[in-house]
């Protein structure tokens, strides 16, 4: 118990201290719960509540898209840790990702926010502010993150259908797992590579370990669309650790098959495609109609997933904008009275993913690292977070939980979560190969260090005037 009179463990969800809602029984509370739990963060309810747990887990999974995603950034895996590096990598990403949405869930508040507002909620006083406005969009990391996302799925369907012109040009759809020539356990589970030159083979195996992050990403999703979920604080939690639990198992499935029938590993990492998924169903249909059809499904996914990705990256730009965290907030905030969707904040998202795309045309390599702010960005939005709860429960002060509760097990999903999410964000940095050049750089440390100096220094001399947290709209 503490000196308010709540006790860590028995708070209820979303009550407690200086909530608009204290004090007052629940008996005399009006509206359902999910516009009570909005109260008690000082919001009002301004989307539709249409999604349920299923509706919600279709949209994550769709996003996330782990065995989709994983083909589409194989070949990283693939040249640095090969066949044994890409299944221990999946395995140990797969349990790193359960341990960092299960925080998460724990944690989960309501708002469409999603990890700026955990950060608010859960920062010593004097540095709320500030560790949220650095968390979301000028709280720049969630927003970088969700926005270099959306360009990169646009991006990776496109490349994917100029692999499938140069396989279809030199000259259906049949299970890979039937008719590819099969490879043994030993060129699976022992074989790695080190196709990048690094000087272990181990280094090699962590510089690759980025694909399997890469594949994991977006079960938080879940946390930036409740304002538009029925039962919010109870479903977005079971929905985030659903999501990884279930995309995990489709995800292991489909490595385990395509790297069983690899066929010519070589030939697969010299595709003239640029994806090696692309010449390994080749190799097993002997068709290049039959790997263009095979292909067309991991193409049609990307596509789907890029619309859960716009929808994700919205929501989190008009959120931050109904707390005065952006630029042209006013108009960003606004909802459109008919639909009651933030259409401006669509429509802007929409617009920086397009022109994020048109620097591919002057630059890949500029363009490929602003594609690593995805998983830079977005890992880094995770550590603050959790790491605030971890320091909550080491100096044993009240914590205001969701209805997702970890009990005892809490702490070390934290640990777990936080050790993964700071190991792929140090990787995510790194170049494919050891020999660098201007072309091969992977300049997203730039991109990324250049964001974080100009979110602080901006918050320094003007942001903190008018960005004070989340505005209580009560």
């Amino acid at each position: 118990m503490d000196k308010s009179g709540y006790a860590m463990d028995t708070m209820g969800p979303y009550e407690g201290y200086g909530g608009p809602l204290d004090g007052i029984p629940k008996a005399e509370r009006r509206g359902d719960q999910d516009e009570i739990d909005l109260a008690a963060f000082g919001k009002r309810s301004q989307l539709k509540r249409k999604f349920g747990f299923i509706s919600m887990v279709g949209l994550t999974c769709t996003l996330m898209a782990t065995w989709e995603g994983l083909f589409s950034v194989f070949a990283f895996g693939f040249t640095n840790g090969g066949p044994a590096g890409l299944v221990y990598s999946f395995i140990i990403c797969w349990i790193g990702t359960l341990g960092l949405f299960s925080s998460q869930a724990e944690m989960a508040v309501p708002l469409a926010g999603g990890q700026y507002s955990m950060v608010s909620e859960y920062s010593p006083k004097g540095a709320s502010n500030f560790l949220s406005y650095i968390t979301g969009k000028s709280s720049w990391l969630t927003y970088l993150g969700w926005q270099a996302a959306t360009a990169s799925g646009t991006y990776l369907g496109r490349t994917q259908i100029q692999g499938l012109i140069i396989l279809i040009n030199p000259k259906v759809l049949i299970p890979l797992v039937y008719i590819a020539p099969h490879g043994s356990a030993q060129d699976v589970f022992t074989r790695l590579v080190n196709g990048g030159k690094w000087s272990s083979q181990g280094l090699s195996f962590f510089v690759g370990f980025v694909t399997g992050v890469y594949s994991f990403l977006g079960a938080d999703s879940a946390c930036h669309m409740a304002e538009e979920i029925q039962d919010a604080s109870t479903v977005v939690p079971r929905t985030m650790v659903a999501t990884t639990l279930l995309n995990g198992v489709l995800g292991f499935a489909a490595l385990i098959a395509i790297l069983f029938c690899a066929g010519d590993i070589e030939a697969a990492e010299k595709s003239a495609t640029g994806y090696p998924f692309m010449e390994i169903f080749y190799q097993a249909t002997k068709s290049a109609g039959g790997a263009t059809a095979m292909s067309c499904v991991i193409l049609l996914m990307g596509y789907l997933a890029t619309i859960g990705l716009i929808a994700t990256a919205s929501r989190m730009t008009w959120a931050f904008a109904r707390d005065n965290g952006l630029p042209g907030s006013r108009w960003l905030a606004k909802v459109e009275p008919r639909s009651a969707l933030p259409l401006y904040s669509i429509g802007i998202t929409v617009i920086i993913s397009l022109l994020l795309a048109l620097i591919n045309i002057g630059s890949t390599t500029t363009f490929n690292a602003i594609i690593s702010l995805s998983v830079a960005s977005v890992l880094a939005s995770y550590v603050i977070p959790i790491s605030l709860m971890l320091r909550k429960r080491f100096l044993k002060e009240p914590i205001r939980f969701g209805p997702w509760r970890l009990g005892r097990w809490g702490a070390l999903a934290n640990v777990v979560g936080l050790v993964y999410a700071i190991i792929g964000f140090f990787f995510s940095f790194w170049p494919g190969e050891s020999k660098v050049t201007a072309k091969s750089m992977n300049w997203a440390c730039l991109v990324w260090g250049f964001a974080m100096l100009f979110c602080s220094f901006w918050y320094l001399i003007r942001a903190r005037k008018y960005y004070h947290g989340p505005v209580n709209e009560i």
